[in-house]
């Protein structure tokens, strides 16, 4: 390590960019097949690690990232909360511990903030003074923060083709990603360039989606579909470290292929421990009566749709004792009706496969640990105290299923126990990378640095000569740089400081 000590980081430009789902192992494959002389720099001249992230979800994981903490500190467990076996949709407001760009506010410095999960809406944020927010591809509606920046970038907001399932055609859905990203990197590249800020902060999830819908880019098959989306990556990232002095490039999981399903909530409903109800949906009624109409001959198949809703209810409470799971699905995309599974009345349920979490009732942990303990596709049932800490636990679900390697769960109501398939699914190697003129030259001796995805926070914090968070549960990576950063022994208590600013803003709102 140089001799240098850098006491003043208050004109340095740090840049975080993360690519969704791409693990390292991922990262190396896309290198090795395409010249990518951006991320190349950063995976040959920087310091470069795998690190765990379990679960390997989406929204927990970049919270955990930004936060530099647990999600038993922070309070997000997936895309829902569930309180009292009530769910619903989580967002910014359930984020209860600052995340790096608030942090930054505190200090005054100025943060871009591009599909960052859970920033909507922009009033659960604090420090808004000091960011510019574009909203992530799941904020209900697509929005830039200020609103005269939205304004002005209005034609940049365009949708974001995530539901890769609901796509045929392989190519289309390709296409229309590729142009997505390049109409979004006009506005990226615009902020990046124009705008002042101390952090620019850049989720990219693009090859998220594009694993998810084509498996077979993860074991380096096809790699044709992605090169242009990964090119378009490549070239910001040349950009980025033009105008920053450090990049940190992270990702929340790596991709692998799943070729075993496991349906979690029907075995939790073969076991009695999970309730379903059944309701009339008047939208696919109409949606049945309007194919009825236009049919070139009535086959009687949608009869069931003109019956009352007590009908129905009786039908299929009947249906459910008599007719086997799979013809109930069927009977289901015929008649006007929608089955779900009741939180109130169930035991037990999977919400969200991707956090591998179970919520369970007072009183039948033992009897939902007993139906999953002999399946031989869980490697290990795990109580949530065992894999969270912090004041937050209580909002995590209770169990946390780990499936073996290429296994995965379907929390479909009417999923069968086990079936076979072929799908890109997370898995839980995550990546986290320094590169810029004070970092180090690793090359492949990362093994020698023990670091986890709490790191980056602390340590983009001591990078910029601001003081710890007296809570994180991450460290500063200081003995990667060939500088000396002063590190301030005297630690800030930051969430103290965001649930003040938070309640000041609530205040004025209401």
């Amino acid at each position: 390590m140089g001799g240098n000590v850098l006491r003043s980081r208050s004109n340095k430009k740090v840049c975080i960019l993360g690519l969704d789902g791409v693990g390292l192992i991922n990262l190396r494959i896309f290198a090795k097949s395409f010249a990518l002389s951006g991320i190349n720099k950063v995976l040959n001249k920087g310091l470069v690690c795998s690190t765990l992230s379990i679960p390997p979800y989406t929204p927990l994981t970049w919270v955990s990232i930004f936060a530099g903490v647990n999600p038993g500190k922070h309070g997000v467990y997936g895309f829902y909360k569930v309180n009292h076996f009530r769910a619903c949709l989580a967002t910014s407001c359930d984020v209860m511990y600052p995340r790096i760009f608030e942090m930054l506010s505190m200090f005054n410095r100025r943060s871009v903030v591009i599909n960052v999960p859970l920033v909507y809406p922009v009033h659960g944020l604090v420090g808004l003074r000091n960011l510019v927010v574009v909203s992530d591809w799941a904020s209900p509606r697509q929005f830039i923060y200020p609103k005269q920046y939205e304004e002005r970038y209005r034609e940049y907001l365009v949708e974001p083709p995530h539901k890769w399932s609901a796509t045929t055609s392989v190519r289309s859905y390709v296409k229309s990603v590729e142009a997505f990203l390049e109409k979004r990197l006009d506005l990226y590249c615009e902020l990046l360039e124009k705008e002042k800020f101390d952090s620019f902060i850049v989720v990219f999830s693009e090859l998220d989606w594009l694993m998810h819908k084509i498996p077979d880019i993860v074991i380096g098959k096809q790699l044709n579909l992605a090169y242009k989306v990964i090119s378009l990556i490549d070239g910001f990232v040349r950009r980025a470290y033009e105008i920053c002095d450090l990049i940190a490039l992270t990702s929340d999981h790596g991709f692998t292929i799943s070729k075993l399903f496991l349906g979690v909530n029907s075995i939790l409903a073969k076991n009695g421990l999970m309730a379903i109800s059944y309701r009339l949906n008047p939208s696919k009624l109409l949606r049945l009566q309007e194919q009825g109409t236009t049919s070139s001959a009535n086959d009687g198949k949608h009869v069931f749709g003109h019956l009352p809703s007590l009908a129905f209810h009786r039908l299929f409470m009947l249906a459910e004792k008599l007719v086997p799971q799979h013809l109930l699905s069927k009977l289901e995309s015929n008649v006007s009706i929608s089955m779900e599974m009741d939180p109130l009345r169930s035991r037990a349920f999977m919400l969200e496969s991707g956090n591998w979490g179970v919520y369970v009732k007072n009183g039948y942990l033992d009897a939902v640990e007993k139906v999953f303990k002999n399946i031989r596709f869980i490697k290990k049932i795990l109580r949530k105290e065992e894999v969270f800490w912090g004041p937050h636990v209580e909002r995590a679900p209770d169990l946390i299923l780990v499936p073996q390697n290429h296994v995965s769960f379907d929390p479909r109501i009417y999923a069968r126990s086990t079936y076979t398939g072929y799908v890109g699914e997370h898995e839980p190697h995550a990546m986290i990378a320094f590169y810029g003129d004070d970092v180090l030259r690793f090359g492949d001796a990362c093994s020698e640095v023990d670091v986890s995805i709490y790191d980056l926070v602390p340590t983009v914090l001591a990078y910029m000569g601001l003081p710890m968070p007296s809570d994180t549960d991450g460290r500063p990576l200081t003995d990667i740089f060939n500088v000396e950063l002063s590190v301030a022994e005297e630690k800030a208590n930051y969430v103290q400081k965001f649930k003040v600013l938070r309640k000041a803003l609530s205040l004025r709102l209401s």
